[in-house]
Parts: C-alpha cells; sequence; structure tokens
C-alpha cells in the first residue's frame, strides 16, 4: 500500500489507544496526508483517514448519511487494536468458559468478563440446556446482568474507612 505523505507532517505518525482498555495500543498509524476522521451522528463510528466524500456521504458501519468530518489533531491518538494485556486475558477468558465458566456482561456498567466453573454455572448451562439456548452443555455461553448489585462481589463496593 502506498502512503501520500503529508505536505508539512511527512508520515504523520500517530500512537494508537486499545479499544477494550483505553491503555496506549501497540501500534503506530502512519496517516501521511490522510488526516481527516468521519464520525457517524446515528452508530458513532468514527472513520480513520476518511472524508464524506471518499465514504460516498454514507456510514460503512449502518449505511446512514449523517456523518461529520474534521481533521485529527496533531498529538490526537488513535483507536487501534487490542494491547498484549487485554489479548492475553481475553484468552485466559476463553480457557475459563472451556473449563465451563460462562461469559457475562453487565448492561448498567458496561463490565464484561467471566465467572469461573462452580455448581451455579453448570446450573445455568443445564438450563440453557434445556431452554435449547446451547446445543451442547460444553457450548461457550454467557449471562447478562441489569444492576451493577446482580455481579458485584462481596466488598468490592464497600466504603473503606
Amino acid at each position: 500500500m502506498e502512503l501520500t505523505l503529508h505536505e508539512d507532517k511527512g508520515i504523520n505518525p500517530h500512537l494508537t489507544t486499545c479499544p477494550r482498555c483505553g491503555g496506549v495500543g501497540d501500534e503506530i498509524v502512519l496517516l501521511g496526508a490522510h488526516d481527516k476522521k468521519v464520525t457517524c451522528q446515528d452508530c458513532g463510528q468514527l472513520h480513520y483517514g476518511e472524508t464524506k466524500r471518499s465514504l460516498k456521504h454514507t456510514c460503512k458501519n449502518c449505511g446512514e448519511s449523517a456523518l461529520v468530518e474534521e481533521a485529527i489533531g496533531d498529538n490526537e491518538k488513535l483507536c487501534g487494536g487490542l494491547c498484549t494485556k487485554c489479548e492475553e486475558e481475553l484468552e485466559s477468558f476463553q480457557q475459563i468458559v472451556a473449563d465451563g465458566g460462562l461469559h457475562f456482561r453487565c448492561k448498567e456498567c458496561g463490565r464484561q468478563g467471566v465467572i469461573t466453573a462452580c455448581k451455579k454455572t453448570q446450573d445455568i448451562r443445564e438450563r440453557g440446556l434445556e431452554m435449547g439456548l446451547i446445543k451442547t452443555i460444553d457450548a461457550e455461553m454467557g449471562i447478562e446482568f441489569e444492576k451493577c448489585v446482580e455481579h458485584a462481589v462481596q466488598g468490592e463496593n464497600d466504603d473503606k474507612d
């Protein structure tokens, strides 16, 4: 792929952040002359290095046309791939689920994680099998909590004296 150099900034390098934890990313993006970004006002998708014109005035994600174009700041960090720490954590989550645990997420706070295998997770898996939510007892499965109090660990949110 050929990079068109920016007339003042050359290769125009930008650091990245991890989309999962917000920490420092493992990548450097070379924007060159492509120093614009377009945000879709409907779905929130960011399109880096694009213009409304290059997108043909429609979002690649949802197809809507409510797009806002702006310049990428000189020191702005861009969303990149997962950092090494997050990749390793997600791999460990996969192993916990493979060993009988469950994925979880909370609607209220957005937290995501896993619950290690225990009698309760086995009961949930059996119930999922009975209800036809999964085809085999060892299939990947998860649960969704409505409120934080449903997943809070005892003492996690207690006030410290």
